[in-house]
Protein backbone atom coordinates (compact mmCIF):
# COMPACT_ATOMS: atom_id res chain seq x y z
CA UNK A 1 0.00 0.00 0.00
CA UNK A 2 2.83 2.39 0.91
CA UNK A 3 4.47 1.78 -2.48
CA UNK A 4 1.07 2.38 -4.13
CA UNK A 5 1.01 -1.14 -5.57
CA UNK A 6 -2.00 -3.44 -5.56
CA UNK A 7 -1.85 -5.92 -2.71
CA UNK A 8 -2.62 -9.65 -2.77
CA UNK A 9 -5.58 -9.23 -0.43
CA UNK A 10 -8.09 -10.65 -2.91
CA UNK A 11 -6.01 -13.79 -3.49
CA UNK A 12 -5.43 -14.39 0.22
CA UNK A 13 -8.11 -13.09 2.59
CA UNK A 14 -10.61 -12.43 -0.18
CA UNK A 15 -10.51 -16.08 -1.21
CA UNK A 16 -11.12 -17.16 2.39
CA UNK A 17 -14.18 -14.89 2.53
CA UNK A 18 -15.43 -16.30 -0.77
CA UNK A 19 -15.01 -19.90 0.40
CA UNK A 20 -16.65 -19.10 3.73
CA UNK A 21 -19.71 -17.69 1.97
CA UNK A 22 -19.85 -20.72 -0.31
CA UNK A 23 -19.82 -23.14 2.63
CA UNK A 24 -21.88 -21.10 5.09
CA UNK A 25 -18.95 -20.29 7.38
CA UNK A 26 -18.60 -16.84 8.92
CA UNK A 27 -15.20 -15.19 8.36
CA UNK A 28 -15.60 -11.76 10.00
CA UNK A 29 -11.89 -11.05 10.55
CA UNK A 30 -10.94 -11.90 6.97
CA UNK A 31 -13.92 -9.95 5.67
CA UNK A 32 -12.94 -6.88 7.70
CA UNK A 33 -9.28 -7.07 6.67
CA UNK A 34 -10.24 -7.43 3.02
CA UNK A 35 -12.55 -4.40 3.16
CA UNK A 36 -10.00 -2.26 5.00
CA UNK A 37 -7.15 -3.06 2.61
CA UNK A 38 -9.35 -2.49 -0.45
CA UNK A 39 -10.41 0.87 1.01
CA UNK A 40 -6.78 1.87 1.60
CA UNK A 41 -5.79 0.78 -1.90
CA UNK A 42 -8.51 2.96 -3.41
CA UNK A 43 -7.91 5.90 -1.08
CA UNK A 44 -4.11 5.96 -1.20
CA UNK A 45 -3.41 4.31 -4.53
Amino acid sequence: IIKKKKTEIDFLNGKIVELGLKHGISTPVNQTLTCLVRFLEERLG
